[in-house]
């Protein structure tokens, strides 16, 4: 299984920018996420409540639950092209 994100620069409502990474690339955190769906899903909704939308960069993925699919957001808070996967600036959109 293969979770791709986008990477779509914010700053300047002109300008977007996309790339492909696999999960697995994102992190070594990811690695973890990548074989373990449900777990990826659980750790979404635990950390939804910290979402902001006001990074320079946010990374979104659909899932597919069931027949429903499933919006992800992250953010890089500090701009340095790495996604900080522990702080828990994650959300659904639904």
């Amino acid at each position: 299984m293969t979770l791709s994100f986008t990477y779509l620069r914010t700053t300047n409502p002109g300008l977007h920018i996309q790339r492909q990474l696999p999960i697995g690339q994102v992190s070594r955190f990811g690695r973890l996420l990548r074989n373990h769906p449900l777990l990826w899903m659980l750790f979404c909704l635990l950390c939804s409540a910290g979402t902001t939308w006001s990074q320079c960069f946010t990374v979104s993925s659909t899932i597919a639950v069931g027949s429903s699919p499933v919006h992800i957001v992250m953010a890089d808070l500090n701009a340095d092209g790495k996604l900080d996967m522990v702080n828990g600036y994650y959300g659904i959109i639904t």
